[in-house]
């Protein structure tokens, strides 16, 4: 699945990913907020691991998606859906800090 507007491209996470996740993981400025973090290496490894194994599971209940800049081809982040089978859904998004206010 990939959506595209003019300036990103919202993709699957791939196995090559992972320098550019733990980039933005790793920072405390920018987990500061979230329930994760800041990853090692390790987990950032075991997230991206996790994700690219939902992306095969049936029915689909967990989105994660990378936002690369189509300029560059640069993941500056991810966003995701998750949908569980009972209560509440959610929606949320990661930022390398070097993007935001963009």
């Amino acid at each position: 699945m990939i959506i595209e507007t003019q300036r990103l491209m919202i993709r699957e996470f791939s196995p090559g990913d992972c320098a550019a996740v733990h980039s933005y993981a790793s920072d405390p400025r920018v987990v500061e907020h979230m329930m994760w973090g800041p990853n090692t290496e390790e987990e950032t490894r075991a997230y991206l691991h996790l994700t690219i194994s939902q992306q095969h599971q049936e029915p689909r209940k967990v989105f994660e998606f990378a936002v690369v800049l189509k300029e560059t081809n640069q993941l500056i982040g991810g966003c995701g859906i998750h949908t569980p089978e009972q209560g509440q859904g959610e929606i949320g998004y990661c930022f390398n800090s070097r993007y935001w206010g963009q």
